[in-house]
C-alpha cells in the first residue's frame, strides 16, 4: 500500500511538472527583478521602485496619472501579471498603448457609424487599460480606454468577476490580445471580452493613478510581480463586413429597446407611454431630469454629459432630432435644478475625471446653448454614495444639496442646524461590515446641506443618512427624503429597511457603520415616517401641477431602482410631523427607475429608467380616467404643533439668551419631533449656561433629552 501511494505521488508530481512547464512555454519576463531596463516613465511623477523582485509604484500629490512603459511595442500577445493595490488607490495596466511627441487627431467610428475624431495631446499616454479597481464597484479586469473614449467593457453585469478580486492580497491577471479581440481574466475568472480595432499595437504600461491633493491617498502603493508575456502569431485577416445599419432611437428599437409598455403596470386610470429608448453607446444611461425655463427636458447621463429634449405633442414619440447634446463640458451629473436662468448641478464623478461638487451651468452669449461651466464648491466624494440632488429651500434663498455617506463634509458654517459634534457613539464595540463594505466610512453619514446660491456657504441641515439620492419639499415647506438600506444586513438584528424620512432642522437619523446603526426608537435620533422595505431609492417628487386626481396631486412619489417601483406616498399630518401609507403607482420588470418630474406645461409626469449603464428610456404618465383633475388648493395648511417646532428651530445654529428658557419646557413634550427640536436648540447654546440645569433636572422625560445634549460635549 505504501509503495502504491509513493508511486501515485511520483506520477502526480511528474504530471504537475509537465503541466507547469507547458503553461510557461513561450513566455518571456518583462521585468528582470533587478532594474527597470527596457522600461521608461511617461506622464506624472509617481515613484517606481524595485523591492524584492517586485515593481512598487507609490503615489505622490499634485501630479497626473503616471505610467511605467515598455520600450518595446506589442501587437498580439498573452500577458500574465500578479498585482496588489492599496484600497485607496486606483490603478491599471495599459496594453496596446501609445504616446505622441505632438498633438494628434485619431479618426474612428462612433456608435452610429459616423466618422469621429479624437484629439490626443502631446505626451498623453492613451490606449486600452485593464482596470485595477479596489473600490466597492470592483471593476478590476474591466477595459477602459485611457485618454480616448472611456469605458469600453465594465463589469457592472459580471458579478463573478467582481467577487474574484481579493482586497489587500495578490491578484492574478491573464490578458489575451489577438486581432480585434481583447479578453481578460482575474484570478482565473473571465472578466472582460471586447471586440475593438482602434489600436492594434502599442506598449504595455503600469499605471499609478493621480491622487490630486488628497493627503489620505498620498504614499499609497500598487505592486506588480511575475510580469511575463508570450507573443502570439497574428490571426489571418478576415474581410470586414459592411457596417450595420444605424440603430433606431425611437420607442420601437431593436437592441436599444427600453422596457416595453406591456411589461409596465400603472394605477387605475393612468396611462404610461414609452417616448424614447436611449441609444446607450451614444447617449449613455440617464439618471436625472429637470425642465428649463422653456419647458424642455434636461437629462443627464450618469457617466457622461447632458442632453436637452424638446418634447413632441401628446401622442407622439420623441424623435432622434428632438434630442441634442448640451455643449457644456460637464459629466457625472446626479442632481439638477433650473434656477434664475441657469442650471445648477450636483456632480458625483466617482471615476474622478472632474471634481465632484456643486456647479452652475449657463449660456455665455445668449445663443440658447448651455456652454459655460462654473465650479461653485468642490465636495469630495467616493463611489455612488456621493453628491446627488438639488432642490430650492422653501424661503427661496438657497438650495438643499443631498449627499450620501461617502461624502466628506466641506467647511461648514457656524449657523449649521446640525451641531458639529459627532461620532459612532457606541458603549460596546460594534462590528464593521462583514464583507468589507465602507469599513472606513463613519459618522456623520449622509448629509442634506443648506447651500447659498453662490456655493460659498454650506450648512449641515440634517445628518445620519446612509445613501439618499433625492428629496422633495411639500407645500407646507416640509422636506422629505428616501433613505437606502444595506442589503448585506438583510435578516440581521441591525437591518434597517429603506424608508421615507421627514427631514427637520438639525435632524439625526442614526446611520452608523456596520452593525452600529441605531434603531429608530433610540432617543438620540428621529424615526422614519414610513418603512418601505428592501430596495434602492432614487428620485422623489410631489405631484403638484399634475393633471391627476386630487389624491395623486398631493402624493409624494418615491422611486425604487432595484425593484422597479414608483410609489405614491400619501402623507397625513400628525402632531408636528406626519404618518404615511404607500401605494404602488407604476411598476415594471425590469424598470430601473431613476428620476421623475411633473412638467407644469402639460401636467404630465415624466420618468427615466437607466443608471449603471443599463438600457435607458424616457416615459410619460398621464391620467385618462373619469375623476376630476382640477388643481388642488396650493396654500400651506395651518398646524399649531408645527408652529411650535418652527419657534424652537429658530434657535438652531445660533446663540440666543432666551433659548434655554423657551426650549426647556418642550424637552418633555409628547411630540417626538418637538422634543428633538427643543434639544437641538439647547445644544447650540453655551454649555455653561445649561449644564447644571441638565444635571439637576428631575423630570425623567426632560432629563433624558438634557443629558443627551450634554453627553457629547463633556
Amino acid at each position: 500500500m505504501k509503495r502504491l501511494f509513493t508511486l501515485s505521488a511520483i506520477c502526480l508530481a511528474l504530471l504537475f511538472t509537465v503541466t507547469t512547464h507547458a503553461d510557461e512555454k513561450g513566455f518571456t519576463p518583462l521585468f528582470n527583478g533587478k532594474n527597470l531596463d527596457g522600461w521608461v516613465q511617461h506622464g506624472g511623477k509617481a515613484k517606481y521602485d524595485i523591492v524584492e523582485n517586485t515593481i512598487v509604484g507609490t503615489s505622490v500629490p499634485k501630479t497626473p496619472n503616471s505610467f511605467l512603459c515598455t520600450k518595446k511595442m506589442y501587437d498580439d500577445f498573452e500577458l500574465q501579471v500578479d498585482f496588489k493595490v492599496d484600497p485607496l488607490l486606483n490603478s491599471g495596466i495599459q496594453i496596446r498603448s501609445n504616446v505622441y511627441d505632438e498633438d494628434k487627431v485619431l479618426e474612428t467610428k462612433g456608435a452610429d457609424g459616423k466618422d469621429k475624431k479624437i484629439k490626443i495631446a502631446a505626451g498623453r499616454v492613451h490606449g486600452y487599460q485593464v482596470e485595477i479597481d479596489p473600490s466597492d464597484r470592483a471593476w478590476s479586469g474591466g477595459i477602459y480606454d485611457e485618454g480616448r473614449r472611456g469605458w469600453l467593457n465594465n463589469l457592472a453585469d459580471n458579478k463573478a468577476a467582481q467577487k474574484a478580486f481579493k482586497q489587500n492580497e495578490w491578484n492574478h491577471y491573464r490578458i489575451v490580445c489577438r486581432g480585434d479581440s481583447i479578453k481578460t481574466w482575474i484570478n482565473g475568472v473571465p472578466a472582460a471580452d471586447l471586440k475593438d480595432d482602434l489600436t492594434s499595437k502599442g506598449f504595455i504600461a503600469l499605471q499609478v493613478h493621480g491622487v490630486g491633493n488628497h493627503p489620505e491617498k498620498v504614499g499609497k502603493q500598487v505592486s506588480w510581480r511575475n510580469v511575463k508575456i508570450k507573443e502570439l502569431k497574428p490571426k489571418k485577416k478576415v474581410k470586414k463586413k459592411k457596417p450595420a445599419p444605424k440603430k433606431e432611437v425611437g420607442a420601437a428599437i431593436g437592441g436599444n429597446k427600453a422596457t416595453p409598455i406591456d411589461r409596465i403596470s400603472a394605477a387605475k386610470g393612468f396611462k404610461v407611454e414609452l417616448l424614447y429608448s436611449v441609444p446607450g453607446q451614444d447617449q449613455g444611461s440617464w439618471v436625472n431630469l429637470c425642465t428649463d425655463d422653456k419647458g424642455r427636458l434636461l437629462v443627464s447621463d450618469q457617466y457622461g454629459g447632458l442632453y436637452r429634449v424638446t418634447l413632441p405633442p401628446a401622442g407622439e414619440e420623441v424623435k432622434a432630432e428632438d434630442v441634442e447634446k448640451v455643449p457644456a463640458g460637464i459629466r457625472g451629473v446626479n442632481g439638477m435644478l433650473w434656477s434664475d436662468g441657469a442650471l445648477y448641478v450636483g456632480v458625483n464623478d466617482y471615476e474622478r475625471k472632474i471634481a465632484s461638487g456643486l456647479y452652475r451651468i449657463s449660456d455665455s452669449n445668449g445663443d440658447d446653448q448651455l456652454d459655460q461651466v462654473e465650479l461653485l464648491q468642490e465636495v469630495e466624494s467616493h463611489s455612488d454614495h456621493g453628491v446627488h440632488a438639488l432642490m430650492p429651500t422653501p424661503d427661496g434663498e438657497g438650495f438643499y444639496l443631498v449627499t450620501g455617506n461617502n461624502t466628506i463634509p466641506p467647511a461648514l458654517a457656524d449657523s449649521s442646524p446640525v451641531r458639529q459634534v459627532w461620532g459612532e457613539d457606541h458603549l460596546l464595540p460594534s462590528m464593521p461590515d462583514g464583507r468589507g463594505h465602507n469599513r472606513g466610512v463613519l459618522a456623520p453619514g449622509g448629509i442634506i446641506y443648506r447651500v447659498s446660491p453662490d456655493g460659498q456657504k454650506f450648512e449641515a441641515y440634517a445628518s445620519g443618512f446612509r445613501n439618499i439620492f433625492d428629496a422633495a419639499v411639500n407645500r407646507d415647506g416640509e422636506l422629505f427624503t428616501y433613505d437606502a438600506d444595506m442589503e448585506y444586513d438583510f435578516n440581521t438584528p441591525w437591518y434597517r429597511p429603506t424608508r421615507i424620512c421627514h427631514v427637520t432642522s438639525g435632524a439625526e437619523f442614526g446611520w452608523r457603520n456596520g452593525a452600529g446603526k441605531r434603531p429608530p426608537f433610540y432617543a438620540d435620533n428621529l424615526p422614519g415616517v414610513l418603512d418601505i422595505g428592501p430596495g434602492s431609492p432614487t428620485g422623489m417628487t410631489f405631484g403638484y401641477g399634475a393633471k391627476f386626481p386630487a389624491k395623486y396631486q398631493n402624493a409624494l412619489y418615491a422611486l425604487d431602482w432595484s425593484w422597479g417601483k414608483l410609489y405614491a406616498i400619501h402623507l397625513k399630518p400628525e402632531g408636528s410631523s406626519y404618518t404615511a401609507t404607500k401605494e404602488e403607482f407604476v411598476t415594471g420588470a425590469p424598470l430601473p427607475i431613476t428620476d421623475a418630474i411633473i412638467r407644469p406645461q402639460d401636467g404630465a409626469m415624466y420618468f427615466t429608467i437607466g443608471g449603471r449603464r443599463v438600457q435607458s428610456g424616457l416615459y410619460r404618465v398621464t391620467y385618462v380616467g373619469d375623476e376630476s383633475t382640477e388643481p388642488v388648493e396650493a396654500t400651506p395648511t395651518e398646524n399649531q404643533a408645527r408652529n411650535t417646532r418652527y419657534a424652537l428651530e429658530a434657535f438652531h445654529g445660533k446663540q440666543d439668551p432666551e433659548a434655554i428658557e423657551v426650549a426647556w419646557p418642550y424637552l418633555g413634550d409628547k411630540d417626538r419631533f418637538i422634543r428633538f427640536a427643543a434639544r437641538t436648540a439647547v445644544e447650540h447654546q453655551p454649555t455653561e449656561t445649561w449644564a447644571e440645569k441638565a444635571l439637576t433636572e428631575s423630570d425623567p422625560a426632560k432629563q433624558v433629552e438634557a443629558l443627551l445634549a450634554l453627553a457629547p460635549v463633556t
